[in-house]
C-alpha cells in the first residue's frame, strides 16, 4: 500500500493549513509538485498507456509461432526505470502475453503470437498492449515452495524465502604471513576485492577482455563442424566428467528474466503476485487435487467441442445458417427464395430427407451399404473443414484421400467433401516427401550411324575391395556395340586416361565423342586435355541418372552374368575377362542383330573353340581389291539391316517404356522438390524428397527432359533429369488451397500445431558454359546452359511491400 499517495489526497484538502513559515511552504509546494507528477503518471484505474512498436517497418511473424517484439510506452517520471503489467489488447488474430516486466527508458519487450496457418504482420502505431501500475510491494520475490498433504484430497501450499547458497572462494592462506593485524585483515580485504582473479578449481580458467586468442587459419576460413556421436568407450568418461561438475557445482535456481528487461509470460509463481496477492490471504491456501492430470490454460492444440459450441459455429457461416432456418420452418424455398440463394445452400438442401436438428445442431443422415444402422453426419463450417481434415489426416497417420475419407465421412459432411479432401492430401507436405512416387518422362533414345561416333564409358567394380584388382573400366561403342573390358588396380584419372588411349584410341582409333558419368575421373582435367589433344568431345550424363548410359549399365549386367558361370574359377575372374569379352564381341546383339565384332570388321571372328574343331574360314577372295570390294558389300549391307533392326527395336523399347511415363513438362520459374538420393543410405523413415523447394531457371534443350534448377534461397545451379523432379504441390506458408473461414478465437488452432510453436520456436525463392547435348535411353544427357537466364514468376503489382491503405497516413 503507497501510503505517500493517500498523505497526499488527505493534505490536498487542507493544503492552506498547513504550515504558514514560507521556508515550510516552499518545501510543501515541491513535495506536492513531485506527489502530483507521480499522480499524473497514470490514470485513476491504474493504466500507464499503450505499447505499441518501435520498429518503422511493418514486423512478419511466421506462421504458429512466437516473436519477440520491442515495443515502446510512456517512460517512467523523471526517466526512470518502473514496473508495470503488461495486459493485452484484441490485435485480430495475434495474441500477446501477460507479462510483469520493466520498463527502461521507455522500451518494453513484448512476446506475440501468431496461432494461424498463415503468417502476419504488426505495423507501426499498431496497439498491442496496455500497461498498468504495479506497486514493488505486491510483488513477491523468488520463494521456496513446500507442500504439505493434510488430507487425502487436500495439499497445504505454503510458500518461504529462498536462503542464499554461500558463495565460493577460495583465497591465499595469510596464516603464515609475519604481518600485523591490521596488515593482514586489509591485505584480506584486497584479495577478497579481487578474488574473480583466484581459480576455484582445476576448469575454472577465466575470462578476460585485455588479451584476445588469435588462430591464423590463412587462407583456409574456419568451418563449423557437425556433431559428433560419443564413441561407446568414452561414455563411462563422460558420465564421471558431468558427475563431478554437478557435484562441484550444484544447479542453482534459474535467473529472472526480468533482469534483462525481458517479460515473463503469466502463470509464474514468483512473478505473479500483483494478481494473487488480492486473492489468496497470508502464505497458504487449500488446494484440491484432481483425480487426473489437467491440461494447462491456453495449451490445448484443439479444445473439445460441446453441442452448444457446434450450434453456434453453425449459426455463425453463412451457409448453414439459412440452412436451418429452412430446417425449423420446416419449408423449402420457393423458386423466389431459390433465385438469391447462395449456390452453397441450394447444394445442400438437396439432402432435404436426410436433414435434421439434434439439440439445436445440424446433421445429415448417411446409409452406408455395409451397416445396418444409418450414420448421422455432423454438418460442419467452412472455417472448421481444414481443421477437421488436419485432425482425421496429420494426426492419423497420414492415409491417403481414400482412408482419410472413410474416417471423416463416417463423422462429418460439408458440400464436395471428397474433392477437398483429395486436393489436401495432394498438398499435405509430408505425404509428398514421403509417398509420392517418381514420375518417369519419355523415353529418348540416341542414334548414332558409324563406329567409333560415340563411346560410352563406366568403372564396374567386382570383388572385395581388398583384392588388387576389383575395378573394371567398360566402354562400348554405341552403333556396333562392340566393348572392351579392363581390369584397373584404381578409378584415378591417371588410369583412365592410360587405359582409353592404350585399349580404344591406339588401336582401333579415334572416336568421335566419349561419353560417362560425372565421376571425378571422369572429369577430371587429365581425361579433358586428352580429348582434347585427340579432338574428342566429351560429354557426360545427368547425376543419379544410370539410365543416361544405359548401353555400359546393360553391359555391366550382362558382363556379371557370364563371370558368375566360372563356378570355382569366380576367384581368377581377371584371367578369364579377356575370354569373356571375346565371346560376347562375337555373340549375335539383340538389338542390332548381327555380332559385334561383324559389324566392327566386316567378317566374323575366327575363335579359339573354331580352330580347336578343325573349322576354316570360308570367306576367300583371289585378290586385294576383289577382297575389298567383298568386304565394302558385306559392311554396307550390314550396316543397313543393323540400323533397320536397331530402330525396330527403339521403337519396341520406347513404347513399352512411355507405357507407364508422363510427359510432363516443367516451366521456368515453377516450384519443384529434387529427390533425395542419399535417403536410403539415411534412414529408412527418410523423406524421398528434399524439404527444400527449388525454382526451374531453364530447360536448355526442349527436346530433352533435362533441367536446369536452383534453390530459393541461393543461386546455385543443378543440372538434373526429369525423373528426379515433382512439382511443388504446397505453398511456402503452407495454406491451404480452398478458402477456409479462420476465426479469431484461439480455439481455430489446427490439431497438428507442433508444440514448438506455443514454445517460441518458429516451425514450420547464372549461366554456365555451352556444352554438348547428347541424347540418351532414359532422356538424360549433357545439358547446355545458354545465356538470359529467365527469373521467376513474381508480383507486379504496384502496391507491392506496402502497409495495408489504412495504415499508409498513421
Amino acid at each position: 500500500m503507497n501510503i505517500i499517495s493517500h498523505c497526499f489526497e488527505e493534505a490536498k484538502k487542507h493544503i492552506d493549513s498547513i504550515s504558514t513559515d514560507k521556508v515550510q511552504q516552499t518545501a510543501w509546494a515541491a513535495a506536492f509538485k513531485v506527489c502530483a507528477k507521480r499522480a499524473s503518471f497514470s490514470a485513476p484505474d491504474g493504466s500507464i498507456g499503450h505499447v505499441r512498436p518501435i520498429s518503422r517497418h511493418p514486423i512478419l511473424v511466421p506462421a504458429r509461432s512466437d516473436v519477440l517484439v520491442w515495443g515502446r510506452t510512456k517512460p517512467g517520471v523523471n526517466d526512470q526505470d518502473y514496473q508495470c503489467l503488461v495486459e493485452p489488447v484484441e490485435v485480430g488474430d495475434l495474441f500477446v502475453a501477460r507479462t510483469l516486466c520493466t520498463v527502461k527508458n521507455g522500451r518494453v519487450l513484448l512476446r506475440v503470437r501468431n496461432v494461424n496457418d498463415s503468417p502476419t504482420y504488426i505495423y507501426r502505431h499498431q496497439k498491442l498492449a496496455k500497461t498498468f501500475t504495479i506497486d514493488s510491494a505486491d510483488i513477491i520475490p523468488e520463494n521456496d515452495v513446500t507442500m504439505t498433504r493434510v488430507s487425502v484430497n487436500a495439499v497445504r501450499v505454503s510458500t518461504g524465502p529462498v536462503k542464499p547458497q554461500p558463495e565460493q572462494c577460495v583465497l591465499p592462506d595469510l596464516t603464515n604471513i609475519d604481518l600485523p593485524a591490521e596488515q593482514k585483515q586489509r591485505l584480506h580485504d584486497l584479495l577478497y576485492r579481487h578474488r574473480a582473479v583466484f581459480a576455484q578449481h582445476d576448469e575454472d580458467y577465466g575470462l578476460t577482455s585485455t588479451m584476445q586468442h588469435e588462430i591464423p587459419t590463412g587462407l583456409a576460413p574456419p568451418v563449423r563442424e557437425r556433431y559428433r556421436q560419443i564413441p561407446p568407450k568414452m561414455y563411462q568418461e563422460v558420465k564421471g566428467l558431468i558427475q563431478d561438475a554437478l557435484s562441484r557445482f550444484p544447479p542453482g535456481p534459474a535467473g529472472d528474466a526480468m533482469d534483462e528487461g525481458d517479460g515473463v509470460e503469466i502463470p509464474s509463481f514468483r512473478h505473479v503476485g500483483a494478481y494473487v496477492a488480492r486473492a489468496m490471504c497470508g502464505t497458504s491456501k487449500e488446494v484440491g487435487q484432481p483425480s487426473h492430470p489437467q491440461p494447462l490454460p491456453g495449451i490445448s492444440l484443439y479444445p473439445e467441442r460441446t453441442e452448444t459450441q457446434w450450434a453456434v459455429l453453425q449459426n455463425d457461416d453463412v451457409t448453414l445458417r439459412k440452412v436451418v432456418q429452412y430446417i425449423q420452418r420446416q419449408c423449402k424455398p420457393n423458386k423466389q427464395e431459390r433465385r438469391r440463394e447462395l449456390k452453397s445452400v441450394l447444394t445442400i438442401l438437396k439432402h432435404w430427407d436426410r436433414l435434421f436438428l439434434i439439440d439445436g445442431v445440424l446433421h445429415r443422415k448417411r446409409w452406408d451399404p455395409k451397416e445396418v444402422d444409418p450414420v448421422l453426419q455432423l454438418l460442419v463450417p467452412e472455417g472448421e473443414q481444414y481443421n477437421i481434415f488436419k485432425l482425421y489426416h496429420d494426426r492419423a497417420g497420414h492415409w491417403g484421400p481414400e482412408k482419410t475419407m472413410s474416417l471423416i465421412q463416417r463423422r462429418f459432411y460439408w458440400p464436395r467433401l471428397s474433392e477437398s479432401i483429395v486436393n489436401w492430401c495432394a498438398q499435405c507436405q509430408n505425404c509428398v516427401l514421403r509417398k509420392t512416387a517418381t514420375t518417369a518422362a519419355p523415353l529418348v533414345t540416341i542414334k548414332t550411324s558409324a563406329p567409333m561416333e560415340l563411346v560410352s564409358a563406366d568403372f564396374l567394380s567386382i570383388g572385395h575391395p581388398e583384392d588388387p584388382f576389383h575395378n573394371v573400366l567398360v566402354m562400348v561403342d554405341h552403333f556396333t556395340k562392340f566393348a572392351w573390358a579392363t581390369a584397373t588396380k584404381d578409378q584415378t584419372a591417371l588410369t583412365t586416361a592410360k587405359v582409353i588411349w592404350s585399349q580404344v584410341i591406339q588401336p582401333f582409333g579415334v572416336p568421335k565423342r566419349i561419353m560417362s558419368d560425372q565421376g571425378p575421373n571422369f572429369e577430371s582435367q587429365l581425361v579433358r586435355e586428352l580429348c582434347e589433344l585427340y579432338g574428342i568431345q566429351k560429354d557426360h550424363t545427368t547425376p543419379y541418372h544410370p539410365a543416361g548410359n544405359g548401353s555400359c549399365e546393360r553391359l555391366n549386367r550382362t558382363l556379371l552374368g557370364l563371370l558368375g558361370t566360372l563356378g570355382e574359377e569366380r576367384r581368377n575372374w581377371r584371367d578369364h575377362l579377356p575370354e569373356m569379352m571375346q565371346v560376347y564381341n562375337n555373340t549375335t546383339h539383340s538389338s542390332t542383330g548381327y555380332s559385334p565384332h561383324y559389324l566392327m570388321f566386316g567378317r566374323h571372328g575366327f575363335l579359339p573353340q573354331d580352330r580347336i574343331l578343325g573349322l576354316t574360314d570360308t570367306v576367300a577372295c583371289s585378290s586385294v581389291d576383289g577382297w575389298v570390294k567383298c568386304h565394302q558389300r558385306r559392311l554396307q549391307y550390314a550396316f543397313t539391316k543393323a540400323s533397320q533392326h536397331r530402330d525396330s527395336e527403339m521403337t519396341r523399347q520406347k513404347r513399352h517404356y512411355d507405357r507407364k511415363a508422363q510427359d510432363s513438362p516443367l516451366a521456368p520459374g515453377d516450384r519443384v522438390l529434387l529427390q533425395d538420393t542419399r535417403a536410403k543410405c539415411r534412414s529408412k523413415l527418410a523423406d524421398k524428397w528434399e524439404p527444400q523447394p527449388y525454382i526451374v531457371v531453364k530447360q536448355p534443350n526442349l527436346e530433352l527432359p533435362v533441367y536446369v534448377i536452383r534453390q530459393e534461397s541461393s543461386n546455385k545451379e543443378k543440372v538434373v533429369h526429369r525423373n528426379l523432379l515433382q512439382l511443388c504441390p504446397f505453398l511456402p506458408t503452407q495454406a491451404p488451397a480452398l478458402n477456409t473461414r479462420l476465426s479469431n478465437s484461439p480455439q481455430n488452432v489446427p490439431a497438428e500445431a507442433p508444440i514448438q510453436a506455443w514454445m517460441g520456436f518458429c516451425t514450420d525463392p547464372v549461366s554456365t558454359p555451352a556444352l554438348q547435348n547428347i541424347p540418351d535411353p532414359g532422356g538424360a544427357a549433357v545439358a547446355s546452359a545458354r545465356d538470359g537466364d529467365p527469373e521467376p514468376r513474381r508480383s507486379t503489382r504496384s502496391t507491392k511491400g506496402l502497409p495495408p491503405r489504412r495504415l499508409r497516413d498513421l
